[in-house]
């Protein structure tokens, strides 16, 4: 979930995330485009007291944009495959469950 300046989004991305029927783990990796509004604060005080696995990445100095964002979380990731999204989005429960079926 590449992110820049998403400080009003994420309640509702955590809730989603959190309501997700998917049977199997799920890591959520959240790639920081240099955020200003102190979003990134935000997003981590609550992911911490969700139950999610997450980790918070920041692309270097010098890199933005949303595509090096997806290639640092792409490239970071260690699970066989990857869903991404905006973090401007709140899924439905059954989102994971319904994309895993295409695997």
């Amino acid at each position: 979930v590449p992110f820049r300046n998403e400080k009003n989004s994420w309640n509702a991305f955590v809730s989603a995330a959190r309501e997700q029927n998917y049977p199997g783990s799920v890591e959520y990796l959240f790639v920081n485009d240099h955020s200003e509004d102190g979003g990134d604060q935000v997003l981590k005080e609550l992911l911490q007291r969700s139950s999610l696995t997450y980790r918070i990445l920041h692309l270097p100095e010098g890199v933005q944009g949303k595509k090096f964002g997806l290639h640092l979380g792409i490239k970071n990731a260690s699970t066989p495959w990857v869903i991404r999204t905006d973090a401007d989005t709140s899924a439905s429960p059954s989102w994971l469950l319904t994309m895993s079926k295409y695997l």
